[in-house]
């Protein structure tokens, strides 16, 4: 059975525009989307990792079916068919598993913008609310800390290939693939701020995110997650 609502106004929440220091955060959570497209970006799946100090990190994904048709130029990148999807669970359901590691915490991507999206979309058609929460986005801070030219754009795999980022297998748009580059690709950031005199360090201060209301969580949530190798947070 659907259980959709109707889209109502813009579906991403604005920035208070108050900041704080990385350090003073405790918990972050990394995270990539593939969905059924550019518009509408319905969630497909969504794999995170999840550090909070002085805990064990959490590794996870959820796959979901979108409710929506997945076209083939979707599937040529992301590699989800409509017939493979067809018997997974809705996002909502899903969503309700991992909203904790959400709540309360620094959302990290590259190009966040658009998997923050994905997520305002699936909570305005569902009806769920999005936490609290603040976000830094590694697009963001890679095209003011490297002049432009320096690489051929800033995607996800140019700067890894500029930072020398390499792993055993790349797979761009998946998941899992993009959250372990866009991990090692802020590290490499951070470095690279501190062999310039930390003359960046206004790149690096999370902004807050009120969150758009637009229904209510279950009084309690249960988060299931593979949890992997300690990290030094």
């Amino acid at each position: 059975k659907r259980r959709s609502v109707a889209l109502a106004g813009s579906v991403v929440p604005e920035s208070n525009g108050d900041t704080l220091n990385l350090e003073d955060i405790n918990k972050i959570i990394m995270f990539d989307t593939e969905t059924v497209g550019l518009k509408p970006n319905y969630i497909i799946s969504l794999g995170y990792r999840y550090f909070e100090r002085g805990k064990k990190p959490i590794f996870g994904e959820i796959r979901c079916n979108p409710d929506y048709f997945i076209p083939e130029a979707a599937t040529k990148v992301n590699g989800f068919t409509n017939e493979m999807v067809k018997d997974w669970p809705l996002f909502v359901d899903k969503w309700y598993e991992i909203e904790p590691l959400f709540r309360d915490s620094l959302w990290l991507g590259h190009n966040l913008k658009f998997d923050s999206s994905a997520i305002m979309l699936e909570a305005s058609r569902y009806g769920f609310k999005i936490p609290h929460h603040y976000d830094i986005d590694t697009l963001e801070i890679a095209k003011k800390m490297i002049p432009k030219g320096t690489t051929a754009n800033y995607k996800l795999g140019t700067l890894c290939e500029y930072f020398d980022i390499k792993a055993e297998e790349e797979n761009y748009h998946s998941a899992d693939f993009d959250i372990w580059a866009t991990d090692k690709l802020f590290r490499k950031l951070l470095a690279y701020n501190k062999q310039n005199g930390e003359a960046f360090n206004y790149l690096f201060k999370p902004k807050e995110v009120d969150g758009d209301y637009t229904g209510v969580l279950p009084e309690e949530t249960s988060v299931e997650a593979e949890i992997e190798e300690d990290f030094e947070f």
